[in-house]
């Protein structure tokens, strides 16, 4: 339940992003990983079900909102505050997922979990080379 609540609350997060990036490369490809989180959200779903367990709806809990209300507050420093929210949540969802993955739990679920790892990490380093390259021109 933890990992398809963090993947809602990025969902969310990366709208607020997404909203606020004019440069068009990077708009598209945070769409791209907010389609990811929202793919999380349905295959952890299906296991759920499969599992006789509800997902929760689809919208932000606690965590999710103070999250989404991070990033809006951290978009006043631009698009590089933006990222940094974004970074947040993806070491958060890195986090939990890595944590996950040394669960012991039926192998169809260790390769959706490191699966779905695999994406974080993919993001994170994104989100990461363009702070990088943010930091390096101001």
């Amino acid at each position: 339940m933890d990992l398809i609540h963090l993947d809602i609350d990025a969902v969310h997060v990366y709208a607020e992003a997404i909203e606020h990036i004019g440069n068009e490369e990077i708009r598209h490809n945070l769409a791209d990983f907010q389609n990811d989180h929202r793919d999380h959200v349905a295959h952890i779903g299906r296991k759920l079900i499969e599992y006789d367990e509800m997902p929760p709806e689809f919208s932000p809990n606690f965590k999710g909102f103070i999250m989404e209300g991070m990033t809006a507050l951290l978009s006043i420093r631009g698009e590089e505050g933006l990222l940094s929210g974004i970074e947040t949540v993806e070491n958060m969802s890195r986090g939990k997922y890595g944590d996950a993955a040394e669960l012991d739990l039926p192998p169809d679920l260790v390769y959706l979990i490191r699966s779905n790892l695999t994406d974080e990490e993919r993001h994170l380093e994104y989100i990461l080379e363009l702070l990088k390259v943010y930091r390096d021109t101001a």
